[in-house]
C-alpha cells in the first residue's frame, strides 16, 4: 500500500511538472522553504475578482513568475493573488508562515481530500496566536496548490514560508531570544536614562528616552508582538506606523540639539533642525489623514532627510573635537546603516533578507549602546565642568574674604586715627583756654592796655572759633562718612561719638576742677553731687543699650504662633491706667491674620509702644481714637496701629528723627525718645520693615510688616 501512495506521488508530480511547467515546493521533516522564489502573482487592480476567476486566470497562465524569495509589490491600493504549489514527503500537517503582520485582508484558499478548495479568511482563519500569519495546510500526500490574497496600506511585501512544526517551534525559540535580548536592553537603558535624568535634570536624557520607547513601539509592530497579543487593535496602530517613526526622529533632533548644544556650537546647522522638525510634523499630519499611498514614501524620504542631516551634524561635531562627538556619530552612523537597508528593501531596490528585515533591531541596539557612551562621557564631563566651577568658586570666596578682612582692617584704623585727632584737638582746645585765661589775668594786671589787649582777645576769639567750626565739620564729615561704610557699627559708633562721651566729658571736666588739695572743701560736696547725676545718667545709657544690644544679638529667639486677639488684650490690660486717663477708644480687627507666627516678646513690645505713644500723644481737641488692624499679601503681614492725635510734619522730620535713638518730635510730652527706636530694631530683628504715614493734627498710621 505504501508503495502504491509513493507511486501515485510520482506520477503526479510528474504530470504537473510537464502540463504547466510548475515550480513545485518540497518540503522534508526540518525544512522552512520560501515560497516567494517558487510562487506566481497577479495583481487584481480591481479588487473585485472572484476565486474562481482568479483559478481560470492561473490556469490560463496569466499569472506572472515571482523571482524573488520576498516579493515587493511597492505601495499599491490593488489586491495580490499569489499562487504555489507544495509537496509534502510525510502524512503529517505543514504550515504556511508569513512574517509580515502589515497586511491586512489575508484570505488563503488550499484544496481538500476531494480538490475542493476551502477558505481561511483574516484573523478568523488564522490558526494560531503567533507573531505573525500562520496557516496549517493539509498532508494529501501529493501536490497541492495553494491560493492567497492580500492587501496592505503600506509597502506591500510577502515574506512567506513553508515549514513544520519542529522547525517554526527551534526557530521562533532562537528569535524569542533575541527579541528579548533586544527589549530588555531597550528597556534597561529606558530606566538608566530616567535615573540620570532625574539626577543631572538634563534635557538630552529625556529626549533620548523618548526616542528609545517610540523605537520600541516600532519594533513591537514591525515583529507582530502587537498582532499577537492584541490582534482586533493592531491594523488601527499599523496605520500610524510612519507618524510614529517620524516621532522617534522628531526626539532625535531635540536629543542632537541639547547634547551637542547646536545653538551655540553649530548655530548654522542648527537652523537646518527646525527645517527638518517642519518637514516631520507635515509629515506626521499626512499620516493622520487618509493618504495612504503616500505617507509611507513621506516617511520614508523624510526618515533618510533626517538621519543623513543628523550624520552631516555628528560629523561637523566630531571635527571640532566636541565632547561625546566621537560616540554619537558612530551610533548614529550604524543607524543610518540599519535604515538605509530597511527603506531600500522596502522601497524594492535591493532584496529583502533576514538583514533587512532585522535591520532596526540590530541597528537600534548598536546606535544605543554608542549613544549610551556617549551620554556617560558627558556625565563624565559635566562632573569635571562642576568641579571645576565649585574650585573657581571657592577660590573666589577666599579673595573676597581677604579683601573684606583687609577693608576691616582699614577702617579700623581710620577709626583709630579719627578718636586720636580728636583728643589732640581736644588737649589743643584745652591748652587755648589756658592762654586766653593767662592773657585775661595780664589784662587786669595792665589796665593801660586793656583796649589794645581787648580788640586782640577779639580777634583771637573769632579765629578760634572759625578753627573749632571748621575742625568740628571735618570731624563731622569724617564720623558720616563712617557710618555710610559700615552701617552694621553706625549705632554703636552714634553712642561712642554723642551719647557716652557726653557724661563721661563732664565727669572728666568736674574730677579736672576737683580740688585734691582740701578734700573738706564745700565745692567738692557740690562737684560729687555733680557727679553722681552724671553717674546716673550714664548707668540710664548702659542700660537702654544692654536692651538694644540683646534684641539685636537674640536672633534665635524660639518663635511660637501667637494669637493677636489674646496679645491685645494683655497690652490693653497694660495700659488700662493711661486708658481711661485718656478716655481711649482702642478698636481691634484681626479677620486679616488672627494668628502669627513669631516671636512672643518682640510682639508685645512693638504693640504696646505703638498704643502707648498714640495714648501719650493724642490731640487735647478730641477723643482718642486708635484703630489695631491686620492685613496680608503674599509676603508679609501687616499690622496697623492708626490714631487721631497731633500727627507728624514729614516734611520736615525724617525718619532718623522718628526713629532715632533718643530722638523726639514732640518735646512737651515726658519721654526718653527710645519706644520708636525699639519698635523698629525689634521689627528688623524680625527681617520685618516698618513704615509711618502722617499729617500735622489729623494722626498717625504706623505700619509693621513682618
Amino acid at each position: 500500500m505504501a508503495k502504491q501512495s509513493i507511486l501515485f506521488y510520482l506520477i503526479s508530480l510528474h504530470i504537473c511538472c510537464v502540463a504547466f511547467a510548475q515550480k513545485i515546493i518540497t518540503i522534508g521533516d526540518n525544512d522552512r522553504v520560501p515560497v516567494g522564489s517558487s510562487s506566481y502573482f497577479y495583481i487584481d487592480s480591481t479588487n473585485s475578482l472572484s476565486f474562481d476567476k482568479i483559478k481560470a486566470l492561473y490556469t490560463s497562465h496569466l499569472f506572472t513568475e515571482s523571482k524573488s524569495q520576498i516579493p515587493n509589490f511597492g505601495n499599491t491600493k490593488s489586491a495580490v493573488w499569489m499562487a504555489f504549489t507544495v509537496a509534502h514527503t510525510m502524512h503529517v500537517p505543514y504550515l504556511l508562515e508569513i512574517n509580515n503582520t502589515q497586511l491586512q485582508n489575508v484570505i488563503l484558499y488550499y484544496p481538500d481530500a476531494n480538490g475542493e478548495y476551502k477558505v481561511k479568511e483574516g484573523l478568523a482563519g488564522k490558526d494560531f496566536q503567533i507573531n505573525k500569519w500562520l496557516f496549517e495546510l493539509p498532508a494529501l500526500g501529493g501536490p497541492i496548490t495553494c491560493f492567497i490574497r492580500f492587501q496592505s496600506n503600506r509597502v506591500v511585501t510577502l515574506p512567506g514560508y513553508i515549514t513544520n512544526y519542529r522547525t517554526l517551534v527551534n526557530r521562533n525559540h532562537r528569535f524569542d531570544f533575541v527579541y528579548g535580548i533586544y527589549f530588555g536592553l531597550m528597556l534597561i537603558m529606558v530606566m538608566y536614562n530616567c535615573f540620570l535624568y532625574f539626577i543631572f535634570r538634563e534635557s538630552s536624557y529625556i529626549w533620548y528616552i523618548f526616542h528609545i520607547t517610540f523605537q520600541i513601539l516600532i519594533n513591537l509592530l514591525l515583529k507582530g508582538f502587537v498582532f499577537e497579543f492584541f490582534p482586533e487593535y493592531a491594523y488601527r496602530i499599523n496605520v500610524y506606523l510612519p507618524g510614529i517613526a517620524m516621532c522617534s526622529y522628531f526626539f532625535m533632533i531635540l536629543f542632537t540639539k541639547s547634547f551637542l548644544d547646536t545653538p551655540k556650537r553649530l548655530p548654522e546647522l542648527h537652523k537646518g533642525l527646525y527645517i527638518l522638525s517642519i518637514l516631520i510634523f507635515c509629515g506626521i499630519l499626512v499620516n493622520l489623514l487618509p493618504i495612504y499611498l503616500w505617507d509611507s514614501y513621506i516617511g520614508i524620504v523624510i526618515s533618510l532627510i533626517t538621519s543623513v542631516y543628523l550624520l552631516l551634524i555628528a560629523g561637523v561635531a566630531l571635527a571640532k573635537n566636541m565632547n561625546g562627538s566621537v560616540f554619537y556619530c558612530l551610533g548614529w552612523g550604524v543607524f543610518l546603516l540599519s535604515l538605509l537597508l530597511l527603506n531600500l528593501s522596502l522601497l524594492g531596490w535591493i532584496p529583502g533578507s533576514i538583514y533587512t528585515e532585522n535591520a532596526t533591531l540590530w541597528g537600534g541596539a548598536i546606535e544605543c549602546m554608542f549613544i549610551s557612551l556617549a551620554l556617560s562621557d558627558k556625565i563624565n564631563q559635566l562632573q569635571k565642568e562642576k568641579e571645576n566651577s565649585q574650585a573657581e568658586k571657592l577660590h573666589y570666596i577666599t579673595q573676597q574674604n581677604t579683601l573684606l578682612e583687609e577693608k576691616v582692617i582699614e577702617r579700623t584704623q581710620r577709626l583709630v586715627s579719627a578718636n586720636t585727632t580728636m583728643e589732640a584737638q581736644y588737649h589743643v582746645l584745652h591748652q587755648q583756654k589756658e592762654e586766653l585765661r593767662a592773657v585775661n589775668e595780664t589784662l587786669v594786671e595792665q589796665k593801660q592796655l586793656i583796649e589794645t589787649q581787648t580788640h586782640t582777645l577779639i580777634e583771637l576769639n573769632r579765629e578760634l572759633e572759625n578753627t573749632v567750626q571748621e575742625r568740628t565739620f571735618e570731624l563731622k564729615n569724617t564720623i558720616e562718612s563712617l557710618i555710610q561704610q559700615n552701617q552694621d557699627l553706625h549705632q554703636f559708633s552714634y553712642i561712642l561719638s554723642h551719647n557716652l562721651r557726653s557724661p563721661i566729658a563732664r565727669i572728666k571736666g568736674l574730677t579736672t576742677i576737683f580740688n585734691k588739695e582740701d578734700m573738706n572743701d564745700p565745692f567738692n560736696l557740690e562737684l560729687l553731687g555733680y557727679l553722681e547725676q552724671c553717674a546716673d545718667n550714664l548707668d540710664l545709657i548702659i542700660h537702654d543699650l544692654s536692651h538694644i544690644i540683646t534684641i539685636r544679638k537674640n536672633l534665635n529667639t524660639i518663635k511660637e504662633e501667637i494669637n493677636l486677639y489674646d496679645l491685645f488684650d494683655t497690652v490693653t490690660k497694660g495700659l488700662t491706667t493711661e486708658i481711661e486717663q485718656a478716655n481711649a477708644k482702642i478698636i481691634a480687627d484681626f479677620s486679616g491674620k488672627e494668628v502669627v507666627y513669631s516671636v512672643k516678646s518682640y510682639l508685645h513690645s512693638i504693640l504696646y509702644n505703638l498704643i502707648s505713644n498714640a495714648i501719650k500723644y493724642r490731640s487735647p481737641n478730641r477723643i482718642p481714637s486708635i484703630h489695631v488692624k491686620t492685613l496680608t499679601d503674599n509676603t508679609y503681614t501687616c499690622l496697623i496701629v492708626k490714631d487721631n492725635g497731633l500727627g507728624i510734619d514729614l516734611n520736615i522730620v525724617t525718619e532718623q528723627q522718628i526713629f532715632g535713638f533718643y530722638k523726639r518730635v514732640h518735646s512737651h510730652v515726658d519721654g526718653k525718645g527710645l519706644g520708636l527706636y525699639l519698635v523698629k530694631t525689634q521689627v528688623e530683628t524680625l527681617q520685618g520693615k516698618v513704615e509711618v504715614e502722617s499729617m500735622p493734627d489729623q494722626g498717625s498710621t504706623f505700619k509693621v510688616y513682618f
